[in-house]
This record gives structure tokens, sequence and C-alpha cells, in this order.
């Protein structure tokens, strides 16, 4: 990987630490809380690798 990028599980754990988010992302992803979760990503300076090639 290049440098500034991780893995999506790595930025997860680091989104739910900064929220202060209680529950865990163990199994089966709620998709319910996608955009939540992409929303405070985004807050706290994440993007996609996507978005940094366009």
């Amino acid at each position: 990987m290049e440098r500034g990028v991780v893995h999506a599980c790595h930025a997860g754990g680091v989104v739910h630490m900064l929220e202060g988010w209680q529950h865990h992302e163990v199994g089966a992803i709620d998709v319910e809380r996608i955009d939540l979760v992409w929303e405070a990503a985004m807050k706290h300076g994440l993007s996609s690798v996507s978005s940094l090639t366009n």
C-alpha cells in the first residue's frame, strides 16, 4: 500500500474510537449504519482511495 493508505478495517477502528462508539463491527456489516460510518470517516479526514486517484 502507498503511504497514507490504510485498510478499511483499521480506518473503521479509528473512526469508532474517535466517535466513542461502543458497538462492534465483528461479523456481518450492519447496512443500516453504512452512511453514518461513512459520514463520520469523512468528518475525521478520511477518504476513499478512488477519490485520491481522480
